[in-house]
């Protein structure tokens, strides 16, 4: 049959709190070596589930602790077993020598594939919609962001685009486009993953677009 990816998250919440994301904020925190040794149970029991690959879908990887992350891959047996994961822009461009030298390690332990959300491509909408930003201009943090990846040897990396955010216009669409064409073209991304700004429960945009009274987030479509 066709391979199986098993989805585990070894840490829940995140450190951010962009308006269209539920996962913003109430992250739980534990110790380093107790999140490695939860995410290292994952793995064991994905193996015996008969999956081929572990794919962690906390919203950042490990809380984007390197310590944690550092922890996890130094714990591990062999690269038997392939993982991935998700990470920020901020997150990969803090120390560069710890965060190179930990993806670099991670990669000869089984790590395959980091995601990030790109989101849009207009430094304008992305400042509307508090994405955490340390740097003054987005597609530059982002294009820097993939580039630590690239250079760690990260064998695939895939970004996500979010259109229909607030301030969205025909001219941010094209910027988007054009910034990951750019991205592809300079080999900086292998996958692309397109999707919609949609109204969550209890999300800064669904209170703001005034939708919160009139969705019922809990009726099961017929």
């Amino acid at each position: 049959g066709s391979p199986i990816t098993a989805h585990a998250m070894a840490t829940f919440g995140c450190t951010y709190t962009c308006d269209y994301c539920s996962e913003g904020g109430g992250f739980r925190t534990r110790p380093p070596t107790e999140i490695a040794a939860r995410a290292e149970r994952f793995m064991t029991v994905g193996a015996q589930a008969g999956a081929s690959a572990v794919f962690f879908d906390d919203a950042i990887l490990f809380g984007g602790n390197w310590h944690t992350i550092d922890a996890f891959v130094r714990g591990r047996r062999g690269a038997d077993m392939p993982w991935a994961g998700q990470f920020t822009f901020p997150t990969l461009l803090r120390d560069q020598i710890t965060v190179t030298r930990v993806l670099r390690d991670a990669v000869t332990m089984g790590f395959q594939y980091a995601y990030c959300g790109l989101e849009n491509g207009s430094d304008r909408v992305m400042a509307t919609v508090s994405k955490s930003r340390r740097t003054a201009v987005w597609p530059e943090a982002a294009r820097n962001g993939f580039a630590v990846l690239r250079r760690a040897g990260v064998p695939r990396i895939g970004a996500a685009v979010l259109f229909g955010l607030p301030g969205e216009t025909d001219a941010s669409v094209e910027e988007t486009i054009r910034l990951v064409a750019a991205l592809v073209r300079d080999g900086l991304i292998d996958v692309v993953s397109p999707n919609l700004a949609t109204w969550h429960p209890g999300t800064p945009l669904t209170r703001h677009d005034g939708v919160r009274e009139r969705l019922d987030f809990t009726k099961i479509p017929p």
